[in-house]
């Protein structure tokens, strides 16, 4: 789908329509939609509720306020995605393209970017071509994997039901194993794990070497306060994103510089382990070319006066949530997804302890709609650095254990749902409502 760049404090009223072919011979996904603004802050209505559907032939206008949480500048999103959220397709039809990034900007991480005069605003690298059509030097990659016959199409397994593992020759962008040449100067890349799947650790590799990433500057939805240098690699289970710069001014031109995904994973149950090497997913061919350009990593990103100290000393209620498999199916707390069961209802405003438990060996990535979160520990144990911004999807399960978050909903009331972002387990019924209250 079309990149979808928008600002705070400008709300975006957006229409999808919806011209999937009603009988589609390759017989992949449903000719339904819902859209769902991952890591969105948006009324139930426009929130794309699973049973909320919309048919081939029809259209559907989504309200976005684009304003954060709360309305705290702190809580500002820069790293969105939306996609179809369809109850029991949204596997298949998201393995057949129904998403797309959206890239949000505020005063601070300004669509000007290294171009803004603004002395408060971050210039971080990217900014508006001179026709103000595209976006330079700030770029999303989706990464994904997928099965190709040799006629040339997808092919999906629709009773897989422990979560769909592809090729592990990845496509970014919908291309398999691209190249881009960039000049040598600094990059921002919006990272995506947009497999069904999948779990990821990439790694930058340089003549077999694995290098530091530059800088690491956000998770998921939102900036860090303050930037990680030096990064070795980064884990990203279905959904998650990372925000990190690239300064290619520090390799000489000519240099063929990789982003190398070393996680070994055959079926949807967990990965195995990471390789010593792995499929070098993108290629970077540095130019010769040194522009001037204006673009930093400042010290200081994005300061969160009312965060994870600010907010702890308010918890009121703890909740825990399991999720677990039956009869071939998945569940939450022993319970399969029911558009009429409540599973928790929060007060707005009323900070509360989720505990979020796997067994079975198995890898659960769970995504809680309308607000952001922070990992209090895993398994008892500080969560690693790049886990210590805001939260929209955390991992379950497998050597990540179990997690305790700390969450504050606000601003809406209403039915929204927490499930599984292995999206065969989404559409097998790990999933659960809740009911904000005021």
């Amino acid at each position: 789908g079309k990149t979808i760049i928008t600002e705070s404090g400008k709300p975006a009223l957006i229409r999808f329509a919806n011209n999937l072919p009603v009988n589609d011979p390759v017989g992949i996904g449903e000719p339904v939609s819902v859209i769902h603004r991952h890591g969105g802050f948006q009324a139930p209505q426009d929130d794309g509720y699973p049973m909320n559907s919309f048919a081939s032939g029809q259209t559907r206008d989504y309200y976005f306020p684009c304003v954060p949480e709360g309305g705290l500048a702190q809580n500002e999103v820069s790293c969105l995605w939306y996609h179809d959220h369809s109850v029991d397709a949204t596997a298949a039809n998201v393995y057949r393209g129904l998403m797309g990034f959206n890239m949000n900007f505020d005063a601070l991480d300004s669509k000007l970017g290294e171009d803004d005069t603004n002395p408060a605003a971050l210039r971080l690298p990217g900014k508006m071509s001179a026709d103000g059509t595209q976006r330079l030097y700030d770029i999303p990659l989706g990464i994904a994997d997928r099965t190709i016959d040799a006629n040339g199409q997808l092919v999906y397994n629709n009773f897989g039901h422990d979560g769909f593992i592809g090729d592990p020759r990845l496509s970014v962008n919908g291309k398999i194993q691209p190249y881009f040449t960039v000049q040598r100067r600094k990059y921002r890349f919006r990272l995506f794990n947009c497999c069904n799947a999948r779990m990821l650790q990439l790694y930058l590799v340089v003549n077999g070497t694995a290098v530091p990433f530059h800088s690491v500057i956000g998770s998921d939805l939102s900036l860090y306060e303050k930037p990680l240098f030096n990064v070795g690699s980064l884990r990203m289970g279905p959904a998650e994103r990372f925000d990190i710069v690239l300064d290619f001014s520090k390799f000489a031109a000519g240099a063929q510089v990789y982003i190398e995904n070393r996680m070994v994973q055959i079926n949807g149950r967990k990965p195995e382990d990471l390789a010593a090497t792995g499929p070098k997913i993108l290629k970077f061919s540095v130019g010769s070319s040194t522009p001037v350009n204006n673009s930093r990593v400042p010290a200081i990103l994005r300061a969160c006066p009312e965060g994870l100290s600010y907010l702890l000393p308010k918890v009121q209620f703890e909740r825990t949530f399991e999720f677990g498999r039956s009869n071939g199916a998945w569940t939450i707390n022993d319970k399969f997804f029911d558009e009429n069961r409540i599973m928790a209802k929060p007060k707005l405003g009323v900070p509360e302890i989720w505990t979020l438990k796997a067994g079975g060996g198995w890898s659960h990535p769970i995504h809680i709609h309308l607000t952001e979160f922070y990992i209090l520990s895993r398994n008892g144990l500080a969560p690693p650095l790049v886990e210590r911004g805001r939260k929209d999807t955390v991992r379950v399960g497998w050597k990540d254990g179990d997690v305790k978050i700390l969450i504050n909903f606000t601003g809406y009331t209403g039915r929204y749902v927490f499930h599984c972002h292995n999206l065969e387990h989404e559409d097998m019924r790990m999933m659960a409502n809740i009911e904000l209250q005021p």
